[in-house]
């Protein structure tokens, strides 16, 4: 049997009864309903277990650090124990390093002083010197004579730098003069042209020569 569009349009407009009809019916709940003061309570008392569990922790880390138990803060055995095997295990290096430090200043300052008095001991058995003496019975003298030497030496060295600048000059200003005129033509003639840049300096060399051959 064929369908008409009327058939159609009313088979459509049962679909869409169905599906509102269904849509709109209140859903059925899976589990039992819980009141919602039961529920309020509920969570208050999971965030006070949560809260006492961080507070337990936060006591566990205090007893940890001060490596002793508190007395208003009972423990169990095992508690005890880890306590108890934290401070034995715990050291205190700032105290350890402050030890130390004093103990390395005073060696520091000890070896100082014993220097010092060496220093000294030894300046007086030396007759110490003009900046650093002290003032010894019995080694003034050292001090004075040792003071004399050392100004001799200075006078002595000074003179004689003197003496050497003096005969340098008188041996530079020292120069060989010919004051005759035979002189001069005879030195010209000997030794002038002995220089290689003199205009007769080869015949000079070939005369030389001969004469050495002959």
């Amino acid at each position: 049997m064929a369908l008409s569009n009327a058939d159609f349009r009313s088979l459509l407009n049962e679909a869409d009864i169905s599906i509102l009809s269904a849509a709109s019916a209140p859903r059925k709940k899976k589990g039992p309903s819980v009141p919602h003061a039961e529920a309020d309570a509920q969570k208050s008392d999971k965030s006070q277990k949560r809260r006492e569990r961080y507070l337990e922790i936060l006591r566990r880390k205090q007893r940890h650090k001060e490596g002793r138990a508190p007395a208003n803060y009972p423990e169990d055995g095992e508690d005890r124990r880890e306590g108890e095997g934290a401070l034995a295990r715990y050291k205190d290096r700032a105290k350890e390093r402050r030890k130390g430090k004093d103990e390395l200043y005073q060696q520091v300052a000890e070896e100082l002083q014993e220097m010092k008095e060496r220093s000294i001991e030894e300046s007086k058995y030396l007759g110490g010197d003009v900046e650093h003496t002290h003032l010894v019975k019995g080694l003034d003298f050292a001090l004075l004579s040792k003071v004399r030497s050392e100004l001799e030496k200075e006078a002595l060295k000074k003179e004689q730098s003197q003496q050497e600048e003096a005969s340098e000059k008188k041996t530079a200003q020292k120069k060989m003069k010919i004051l005759s005129p035979l002189a001069r033509r005879l030195f010209d003639v000997q030794f002038a042209c002995l220089h290689p840049q003199q205009a007769r300096f080869a015949d000079h060399v070939k005369r030389l020569e001969m004469a050495l051959v002959s």
